[in-house]
Order: structure tokens, then sequence, then C-alpha cells
């Protein structure tokens, strides 16, 4: 994720979203940037790295619940 900016977007968009143009327009219009977020599986994101627009799905958090192992964990589903 070095250098990229991630955006929120609604959950629904996934389904609907189908090509780069789409992706990068709902960059646009996604709701202010995240520095930091408790993600939760279903939550649906645009990704400007560059020049590169991704959309990703979170399909899977995995937290340990501990602050010293730093085993949490995170899947996704990505478009681009």
């Amino acid at each position: 994720w070095r250098g990229s900016i991630v955006r929120k977007t609604d959950n629904s968009n996934w389904d609907l979203t189908v090509s780069p143009v789409q992706i990068s327009s709902l960059f646009d219009n996604g709701l202010g940037d995240l520095a930091s977020v408790k993600m939760k599986v279903g939550d649906v994101y645009v990704v400007k790295n560059g020049t590169n627009y991704f959309m990703i799905k979170v399909k899977e958090v995995a937290d340990d619940g501990s602050a010293s192992k730093n085993e949490d964990y995170s899947s996704f589903e990505i478009k681009q």
C-alpha cells in the first residue's frame, strides 16, 4: 500500500463496477482519504497508487486481540 490513497465507497458499488474508468470515478467521489480504519468483512474501498486505480473488497479480517503479537491479517478481492 506504500504511497497509496484509500477511500471508502458504498459496498453496493462492488457488483456494479466493471471498468477502470468506473473505478477512477468512484475514487474521485469517494469518502475522504483514510489513514487508518477498522475494516469489516464486506467493506469496499477504492485505491489510487500512482496512476493506477484499484477496487478492493474485504473478504476476511483476523484480529489476534493482542497488542504485542501483531498476527492480525486481512484478505481482499481486487478489481482493476
